[in-house]
């Protein structure tokens, strides 16, 4: 997982064993799998931050490069100043500062800036997955506004619920800074490039 604080020298992060205890029966076997690298399943690769702020497990990004990356991918996301807060290979948190770019006629953030922002956040998780390089596609997004956002900035989380050989399902809930309530939510599918 990339962050801005700091973890550990040793051992998993409070956050990344109490996220692996879901798939496993107690905190404790999820702490040895993550502290082990293995499971008897899956092969997988681990992305928890490092000393040098980089991802360990070979060729981490920083923030900073994946704010840059996804700036540079999709231009809109620069005009608005999409920032990368957090992320790992399964999820993401991102912001929308406030601007007059993204605000419509009543002074709430704009439909196609939240849906910027939704697109952009799922995305995020797979730039981290293939350490900059990843070439999935949208094939369909889905948004539901809750609630006008308001002239602050927003916040998105991102999910990534399911991910096959071909394509993944995510999900992304959307805040305004300094609000319980989400102002939006979105669904999306994606699907990985043919290889060749």
């Amino acid at each position: 997982m990339i962050s801005t604080s700091t973890s550990p020298a040793f051992g998993p992060s409070r956050s990344t064993v109490s996220t692996l205890s879901g798939l496993f029966a107690s905190q404790a076997t999820a702490a040895r799998v993550f502290i082990s690298g293995r499971l008897p399943f899956l092969s997988v690769r681990w992305f928890y931050p490092g000393r040098n702020g980089r991802t360990r497990g070979g060729g981490g990004v920083t923030l900073a490069e994946l704010t840059a990356r996804v700036r540079e991918g999709v231009p809109l996301a620069g005009a608005l100043g999409i920032e990368v807060l957090r992320a790992d290979a399964t999820s993401a948190e991102l912001r929308l500062p406030p601007s007059g770019l993204s605000l419509r006629p009543g002074g709430t953030a704009s439909g196609p800036a939240l849906m910027t922002l939704a697109d952009v956040a799922i995305w995020v998780p797979l730039l981290v997955a293939k350490a900059g390089a990843d070439e999935t596609r949208t094939a369909q997004l889905g948004i539901a506004f809750l609630r006008p956002a308001g002239a602050a900035g927003v916040r998105a989380e991102v999910r990534i619920v399911r991910q096959g050989r071909t394509s993944l399902y995510a999900e992304v809930w959307m805040r305004a800074e300094g609000e319980e309530k989400p102002c939006a939510h979105a669904t999306s599918t994606w699907m990985r490039a043919a290889a060749g």
